[in-house]
């Protein structure tokens, strides 16, 4: 499906810490990186993880089990129609497979949209974050809450006593909002970026903007994941996962943060959106949620593939443990991406997911 493809690690990693593979689909060479050292997962070289870290990896771990109840055990994600037309028939040819998945098509899509649905939950403007009676005394939401007060006539001492030696008949209103910039309409048939051409709702970047343009709030970001979905059973499965995912979350891990999130999405969810969302308002960071994301649905393809194709539980683990820093790559490379850099090359996989459909017999949903 591809001839070669190299995942670019940051070039602080340390050169002992890299590792190079090959692919079982036609020799692809695929690079990553081995950060146990400098991590300090040996004892030598690192520092012990912090409480906080710590905290995110017990979070994940709950939360991407498979015996939470989002109902991926359901899904195949197009690996049923692979082992029906002789794509996948052992343990080389599943791991090629998975490879391909995750870093040509779903794996690198998803850890985008996870991340920018983190970045976007992140600067939504809650209510429950900029209040100053939210979080304990000198928290971190508290100061924020303080701080917005203070920006915006709302409170704070300093506003206090100007007050009491000044007093007026009434609070001064807020500065005026300003009027957001006319569309930029394109000269000359330039090319447009995917997020534009996707979503009406993205509005273009005026002349005198930011280059990199306005972020994008989380509802358009759902519905862009919502809408890339290929076919009628990959957007079933994306958007039948997020729903159960955040709708389980709200109800075993509540907060303010996650409910003013929530009612930004309360119909279809994608599920790196919904993981992405959470993530953020449970303080876990970005690309660790990303990286276990895809080890997450790594796990789930391969425990499909041993129920379907002639492989073993020992070798089905083994693929997990081979592509498990291929993962973490992938979140790591995509970290500081956008939605504009979207794309998608697995057609093979798009057209069987859509003949799956009609397969005669089937175990799983997609």
């Amino acid at each position: 499906m591809s001839d070669a493809f190299a995942l670019e690690t940051p070039p602080s990693c340390p050169a002992e810490g890299r590792v190079s593979t090959t692919s079982p689909v036609e020799g692809a060479a695929v690079e990553v990186v081995d950060t146990r050292a400098s991590r300090g997962h040996d004892g030598e070289g690192g520092t012990a993880p912090s409480a906080s870290s710590a905290a995110a990896v017990t979070t994940l771990l709950a939360w991407l089990s498979p015996a939470f109840p989002v109902g991926g055990y359901a899904y195949s994600h197009g690996l049923e129609q692979a082992v029906e037309d002789g794509d996948v028939v052992d343990e080389a040819s599943l791991e090629g497979w998975l490879t391909d998945v995750l870093s040509l098509g779903l794996g690198r899509n998803d850890a985008i949209l996870l991340q920018a649905a983190h970045r976007a939950a992140d600067l939504s403007p809650s209510p429950l974050r900029n209040r100053g009676d939210v979080g304990a005394p000198g928290s971190s939401s508290a100061k924020a809450g303080e701080g917005d007060h203070a920006e915006h006539g709302g409170g704070g001492a300093l506003q206090d006593e100007a007050r009491s030696s000044n007093p007026l008949p009434y609070d001064p209103p807020p500065p005026p909002l300003r009027a957001p910039p006319p569309p930029c309409v394109p000269h000359g048939g330039g090319s447009r970026s995917l997020a534009s051409e996707s979503a009406s709702t993205i509005g273009e970047v005026h002349p005198n903007a930011d280059p990199a343009g306005p972020s994008p709030s989380l509802s358009e970001i759902n519905e862009l994941a919502l809408a890339f979905a290929p076919t009628r059973e990959f957007h079933l499965e994306t958007s039948q996962q997020g729903r159960s995912f955040l709708d389980a979350l709200l109800a075993a891990w509540p907060n303010g943060r996650l409910t003013e999130i929530a009612r930004d999405l309360d119909g279809q969810v994608a599920y790196p959106v919904a993981v992405g969302a959470a993530a953020a308002a449970h303080d876990v960071p970005a690309t660790e949620a990303a990286a276990a994301f895809l080890v997450a649905i790594a796990q789930a393809l391969v425990s499909a593939g041993v129920r379907l194709a002639p492989i073993g539980q020992t070798s089905g683990a083994k693929i997990v443990a081979r592509i498990a820093p291929l993962a973490r790559a992938i979140a790591e490379q995509t970290a500081t991406l956008t939605i504009d850099d979207l794309a998608n090359a697995t057609f093979r996989l798009d057209l069987s997911s859509a003949r799956h459909e009609t397969q005669y017999t089937r175990l799983f949903r997609s």
